[in-house]
């Protein structure tokens, strides 16, 4: 792929955002915990940590949420975006699969139990007393059935980065449909997805959050976030040369140009999104205020990762070192979706387009 040849569309993305009030002064304590763990080997590799404003990206998910528990969800998200830089897309696990499942249990066991962990490896045990940390937060203001979500989807995140790395390993580049069941477990937004309950203090009941329709809207958020997000990093990643598994990558194994894969990948993203409009509103329509409240969190986590991604300096930024602020939150929004041909979406999606009530 050559950088050049990128020209990406507008987002669609009709829905309503928020900014937290706490959120600078949580990306401030923010870089105090940062520091405090070392999180970082050099001076570069902490500015571009900062570079995420992973407390903005929390700001938009969370807008109603206390300050603690803004923290909490910020933390954890300059913690899994220092893993994925140390570990996912870089250093010697980035490419063996064996040492990351090794890494990944100690990372899950770090984010369930309070007792100390200690794996042999200095480096890996900087990232398990600040994950533990993190989760001391989350166990102290989550409720039972929050956390247990929240358990749950940590470990699909790293089931999916455990995917992405043995396909590297391998020299393997996923078809569209292999690439959205391994993307939506790597792209880290499940956690933040179950933490829309904690953060709001809100929690949906079993036989809402087990629904059909429910589990079907949660993914075509994560898948949304997903796609959007390859949009707003394909630039900084065709720099770093980093492009070997994103949804461009996978659409033009299967023989589309760049052009074209641009093309599908924008209308499968809105494809998606509609559908999700569509069944947002259903499930709205007699499902208890707890539902109706998670379902308001969906909304904002779509529009606040759009809003962040588009302006943060970590994609932005093409030098050694980062630009510092943000740009403003006055983007172009696509007034339409973007039309489809009408061919069959990938089969470990189309249950979504099934009668979900």
């Amino acid at each position: 792929m050559n950088i050049d040849d990128v020209d990406l569309p507008l987002i669609y993305c009709p829905v309503e955002g928020e900014l937290n009030p706490a959120t600078e002064r949580v990306e401030a304590r923010s870089a105090e915990w940062i520091d405090q763990h070392r999180l970082y080997d050099t001076e570069q590799e902490r500015a571009w940590l900062l570079a995420t404003k992973s407390a903005d990206f929390c700001g938009r998910y969370y807008p109603e949420a206390d300050e603690e528990r803004l923290l909490a969800t910020a933390l954890w998200t300059y913690w899994a975006f220092a893993f994925d830089d140390n570990y996912c897309d870089n250093g010697e696990t980035c490419d063996q699969p064996a040492k990351f499942a090794e890494v990944a249990g100690y990372v899950q066991r770090a984010w369930e139990v309070p007792t100390l962990l200690r794996s042999g490896d200095p480096r890996l045990d900087h990232y398990l007393v600040a994950m533990q940390d993190v989760s001391a937060r989350f166990h102290r203001l989550g409720t039972p059935t929050q956390l247990q979500r929240m358990h749950a989807a940590h470990c699909a995140y790293l089931f999916g980065v455990q995917w992405q790395v043995s396909n590297r390993s391998r020299n393997v580049f996923p078809g569209l449909d292999g690439y959205l069941l391994m993307r939506r477990g790597a792209v880290g937004v499940g956690p933040l997805i179950a933490a829309l309950e904690f953060a709001h203090r809100n929690e949906v009941p079993a036989a809402e959050w087990d629904s059909p329709a429910v589990r079907a809207l949660t993914e075509m958020v994560i898948v949304v976030v997903a796609l959007d997000n390859d949009r707003q990093s394909i630039v900084k990643e065709l720099r770093l040369g980093q492009t070997e598994q994103n949804v461009f990558t996978a659409l033009m194994g299967e023989g589309l140009s760049l052009e074209e894969a641009i093309a599908e990948a924008t209308a499968l993203r809105d494809r998606v999104f509609c559908r999700f409009l569509q069944v947002e509103e259903q499930a709205r329509r007699g499902g208890s205020a707890a539902l109706r409240r998670y379902l308001q969190g969906l909304r904002w986590a779509i529009r606040g990762n759009a809003e962040w991604g588009l302006t943060i300096p970590r994609y932005l930024s093409d030098g050694p070192l980062p630009e510092t602020g943000s740009a403003p939150v006055d983007v172009d929004w696509a007034k339409q979706p973007a039309g489809h041909d009408g061919r069959p979406v990938p089969p470990s999606i189309a249950w979504w387009w099934q009668d979900l009530s």
